[in-house]
């Protein structure tokens, strides 16, 4: 007669959210039994007694669980089990809060928040990994060169839903320089205020500021302070 055999995990037409189930039952034959979960010889569970226990990897959907108990004799016993693998395809939320985009700096921090009903979760900035504290936040620098920079921040989850947030930063650690003062230093003015005109050179956007008169700026660097107080006597 085929063995005797019951299987206890899974329950028919369970639905589970982990890729790896427990398959658990167990066995009664007079004569020495094989037990094989979806005929695979070469991965058999682990016997204790009569009892059988195998953990199997599911795909995404689907999954028909067989258990077969074959005794010497060649008789057969067999239980299916239907399983359904649900992934939850919902990514991180992913709040960047640092660097802002079309930001001008002379360092990048990356900087900001992830959440997940999928954990674990990592956060990587340009394929860099960053650190999370226990609420999810994050804070970490990130190498940089002069000009202009992309940033990549992407939050993955157990399930390989990813969030992705890209900022472009602007790295300035260059000064401006400036150039074509008029009028020239050591000029005679007979007056109390006076125009100072120049270029000022930068690779970012500039603001120029003459004795507290802020200057307007024009896009090709060209400056122009009106109406700057002098004084008697030699003004800086």
């Amino acid at each position: 007669s085929s063995p005797l055999l019951t299987v206890a995990q899974p329950a028919e037409g369970a639905v589970v959210t982990e890729a790896l189930l427990t398959v658990s039952g167990t066995f009664n034959d007079p004569h020495s039994t094989l037990i094989t979960i979806n005929d695979d010889i070469k991965n058999r569970p682990a016997i204790d007694g009569n009892q059988f226990s195998a953990t199997l990897r599911l795909v995404e959907g689907s999954n028909a669980v067989t258990v077969r108990a074959i005794d010497q004799a060649g008789n057969v016993n067999q239980m299916v089990r239907n399983v359904v693998y649900q992934v939850d395809h919902t990514p991180p939320n992913l709040v960047l809060t640092e660097p802002a985009n079309g930001g001008v700096k002379k360092t990048i921090v990356v900087a900001g928040s992830v959440t997940t009903i999928n954990p674990p979760v990592s956060v990587s900035a340009n394929g860099l990994p960053l650190s999370l504290n226990p609420d999810g936040s994050f804070s970490g620098g990130l190498n940089s060169v002069e000009g202009v920079n992309q940033v990549q921040v992407q939050a993955i989850d157990k399930n390989n839903n990813a969030t992705t947030i890209t900022r472009s930063v602007t790295i300035d650690t260059i000064a401006p320089t400036i150039a074509e003062l008029n009028p020239a230093a050591g000029t005679l003015i007979d007056a109390t205020s006076v125009t100072i005109q120049g270029r000022v050179t930068d690779a970012t956007t500039t603001s120029i500021v003459v004795n507290g008169v802020t200057a307007n700026v024009a896009p090709d660097g060209l400056f122009s302070a009106q109406n700057v107080p002098i004084s008697e006597g030699e003004t800086q």
